[in-house]
């Protein structure tokens, strides 16, 4: 059963398992892809059939392609080599950079001055909401660390998810204060909507 989506490590393991990165596997790829220049009419059956003949010159069959997962993941979610790309960091001058903060600062400030002004308040405050990003942040962190460690195959460093196994991410103790957290700020939303309604004031703002 593979994820509702697809992630860079699912795709790695399963190019991995199927050989591309072995020396023969590289000079396959190489000599197949290298010529390819995708254009703005380029589809995706003509990305697939390209990925086909990529396996079966890795020696894989259409059965092989047919009944093995990971074949077929790499046939269904593989985009392809971007050979024809250069992907370099982008480089900034320090004063852009300086520029950039100095911007983003003033941004802030000026959301903190409004957020200080409204009246009425909004029913969860702007430090609960952050609270509430960075007890995610902490689980997020937590998932991963753990999917990290998890290999499938004698060639290890994958991170697909079964459904049994994507469960245990709700286990965690991290999950579970996050969960206590937004199920408390939910009470103070419907408690604030219940004042309103008995006020006939809004008593808060979103």
């Amino acid at each position: 059963m593979w994820p509702p989506y697809e992630t860079p490590d699912c795709i790695n393991h399963a190019l991995l398992e199927a050989g591309t990165k072995s020396p023969n596997g590289l000079s396959v790829i190489a000599n197949l892809w290298r010529k390819f220049k995708p254009q703005l009419e380029t589809d995706r059956k003509e990305l697939r059939e390209l990925i086909v003949e990529t396996l079966k010159q890795l020696g894989k069959s259409k059965a092989d392609i047919k009944d093995q997962p990971d074949l077929s993941f790499i046939v269904s979610y593989w985009s392809f080599p971007l050979w024809s790309l250069t992907i370099k960091e982008p480089r900034r001058k320090p004063e852009d950079l300086k520029k950039l903060r100095e911007q983003r600062a003033r941004t802030i400030t000026r959301i903190e001055t409004i957020d200080e002004k409204r009246d009425p308040q909004p029913a969860i405050s702007r430090t609960k909401v952050e609270a509430l990003n960075n007890a995610y942040v902490v689980w997020r962190r937590e998932v991963d660390a753990r999917n990290a460690g998890r290999t499938l195959g004698k060639e290890g460093g994958m991170r697909i998810q079964f459904s049994s196994e994507l469960e245990k991410d709700f286990e965690l103790p991290s999950y579970t204060r996050l969960e206590k957290m937004f199920y408390n700020c939910f009470c103070l939303y419907l408690l604030a909507i219940q004042i309103a309604n008995q006020t006939g004031s809004p008593g808060f703002s979103t």
